[in-house]
């Protein structure tokens, strides 16, 4: 499997939630995707812009997810104090836009100007993902749940099929990588 298609493949298992009981456990556990994540980080080439700092955010947010595989921790947490569950979530989302920050240097210094829109697009989606719940919690404005959910969720998904989509192109382990930390 090739180091994108792992990610990807890391972002459709947390996608899934298939809970079950009570207190609910989760059957897909996000643990397994974060640590497709990491493997997927850990094998993109070693010039690959931000690789270190992938990782770690992927290890981070794998341990995290941990802490909220455990029954009941997520829905308590949740619904107790949804600020500290978006805060949590941060990590994710620091892996999502250093991604996405990645591939858009790399699809330039390969001149392919969609794909770096693309990911671009999924750059603007996380920082949106980032800002609307604080928005949504802050001011207390229920209408906004429902587009905050349709961008993280738009979010996710561009990834996962850019990751797939982009996962051969010649720029992402070529000659023209760029050496960024």
């Amino acid at each position: 499997m090739l180091p994108l298609q792992a990610i990807a493949a890391g972002l459709i298992l947390m996608l899934f939630d298939l809970k079950v009981g009570d207190p609910q456990v989760d059957l897909v556990p996000d643990p397994a995707g974060w640590a497709a994540m990491f493997y997927g980080a850990g094998r993109l080439p070693a010039r690959f812009p931000r690789r270190p700092t992938l990782l770690g955010l992927a290890a981070t947010t794998g341990v995290i997810s941990v802490f909220l595989w455990i029954p009941g921790v997520d829905a308590s947490l949740s619904s107790d104090n949804p600020l500290l569950a978006w805060a949590l979530g941060l990590p994710a989302c620091g892996f999502a836009a250093l991604l996405a920050l990645a591939m858009m240097e790399l699809a330039a210094a390969g001149l392919d100007h969609s794909a770096r829109g693309w990911w671009k697009a999924v750059l603007v989606g996380t920082g949106l993902t980032v800002i609307m719940p604080t928005i949504v919690h802050g001011v207390g404005e229920p209408a906004l749940v429902v587009p905050a959910v349709a961008i993280a969720l738009g979010t996710i998904i561009t990834c996962i099929v850019l990751c797939f989509r982009h996962t051969r192109r010649p720029w992402v382990d070529g000659p023209t990588v760029l050496t960024t930390g």
